[in-house]
C-alpha cells in the first residue's frame, strides 16, 4: 500500500514537472511561422527537402512509416527525406527504409540541439508526430530553418500544419498519407517495408520453424510497463488462439525474456504448438524474419 502511494505520488510530481516545463518552453520558443500557400505545395519542378523527427520512434511506429522515402522519392526524384532517430533502428533507415540519418543520444542537450539543427540546414517540410511535445522537442523545432512544421500537437503556435485533431481516427501511417496528400501528393502507397534476411530466415526454418501449420507471430510486449502484457493475459491469449485455430504461435520477446517465456509455454493448453527463439538466436534480424514468416 504504501509502495503504490509512493509510486502515485511520484507520477504526479513528474507530470507537475513535464507541465511546467512545456509551460515555459511555449514562453521561450513557441513562436508563430508563416506559411503560406505556395510554401505548402509541392513544387514538380525542384526537390523539397523532408525532415523527419523520430529520435523517440519505437521499431513498431517505424515499421508502419517505412515506406516515407519510396513515397518522397517516387513523388520527384529530386526529394530529399532526412531522419533524426535513435542508434536502435539507424541501420534499418540507412541500409533498408532510406534517407539521410542523423542518429541522436536519448536524452541530448539544448546545445546538441541546436548544433544539430544547424548542421541539418534549411528543410521545407519537418515533421514531428508527437501528440504533446516536451521542452527539449519544442525547443528544437524553434531552432529548425523551416517554415512549415507539420504536427500532431494543435495547441503550439510552431506547428503550422495541424494534423492533431483531424487525424485523431486514423491509423499512424495514415496521419503521414493524409500530411502527403494535403501538400499534393497522388497515389500514396502505405504498404509496409519488412526487411528481407534469407540466411536467418533459413537458419530458423531448418531447425525451429513449424513446416506443417501456418505460425502466428505473437509480440505480448510494448516499450514500456503500461504496454507490456502479463503472463495471465499472455496465457490466456495464446490458449484461445490455439483452440480457435490449428496454427502453431512463436512468442516474441528479448533475450532476458526467454527463460519467462519458456516457463508460459509450459502453461499452455498445447505447448507443442508455441514456442520461442532461444536467447542466442534473438535479433533484429530474427524479428523481421518472423514476421515475414509469418501467416
Amino acid at each position: 500500500m504504501k509502495l503504490r502511494l509512493f509510486k502515485t505520488i511520484k507520477d504526479q510530481l513528474f507530470i507537475g514537472r513535464d507541465l511546467f516545463r512545456r509551460r515555459l518552453a511555449r514562453i521561450l520558443f513557441d513562436k508563430e511561422r508563416n506559411c503560406n500557400k505556395h510554401n505548402l505545395s509541392i513544387s514538380r519542378g525542384n526537390g523539397k527537402k523532408f525532415l523527419v523527427i523520430r529520435w523517440d520512434a519505437k521499431l513498431g511506429d517505424s515499421i508502419v512509416c517505412s515506406w516515407l522515402y519510396r513515397e518522397i522519392k517516387k513523388e520527384n526524384k529530386n526529394n530529399q527525406l532526412i531522419v533524426i532517430c535513435n542508434s536502435n533502428i539507424q541501420k534499418l533507415y540507412e541500409n533498408i527504409w532510406g534517407g539521410d540519418v542523423f542518429v541522436i543520444k536519448k536524452r541530448p542537450s539544448y546545445r546538441e540541439l541546436r548544433l544539430l539543427a544547424e548542421k541539418i540546414g534549411f528543410v521545407d517540410y519537418a515533421l514531428h508526430f508527437g501528440e504533446q511535445l516536451k521542452m527539449r522537442d519544442i525547443y528544437f523545432l524553434s531552432k529548425l530553418s523551416t517554415t512549415c512544421i507539420a504536427g500532431m500537437d494543435d495547441d503550439l503556435d510552431l506547428i503550422n500544419i495541424k494534423l492533431g485533431q483531424v487525424t485523431s481516427e486514423m491509423h499512424f501511417s495514415e496521419k503521414f498519407v493524409y500530411f502527403l496528400k494535403g501538400i499534393g501528393f497522388f497515389n500514396v502507397d502505405a504498404k509496409y517495408i519488412i526487411p528481407d534476411f534469407p540466411l536467418v530466415e533459413n537458419k530458423i526454418s531448418s531447425y525451429r520453424w513449424p513446416q506443417k501449420s501456418n505460425t502466428i507471430c505473437f509480440n505480448p510486449y510494448g516499450s514500456g510497463s503500461s504496454r507490456r502484457m502479463d503472463s495471465e493475459l499472455i496465457i490466456y491469449l495464446c490458449d484461445f488462439m490455439l483452440r480457435e485455430t490449428g496454427f502453431s504461435i512463436v512468442l516474441l520477446g528479448m533475450r532476458d525474456q526467454v527463460k519467462v517465456i519458456e516457463h508460459m509455454i509450459a502453461k499452455t493448453i498445447d505447448p507443442g504448438r508455441v514456442f520461442c527463439l532461444p536467447p542466442e538466436d534473438v535479433s533484429i534480424e530474427s524479428l523481421f524474419s518472423q514476421l515475414r514468416m509469418s501467416i
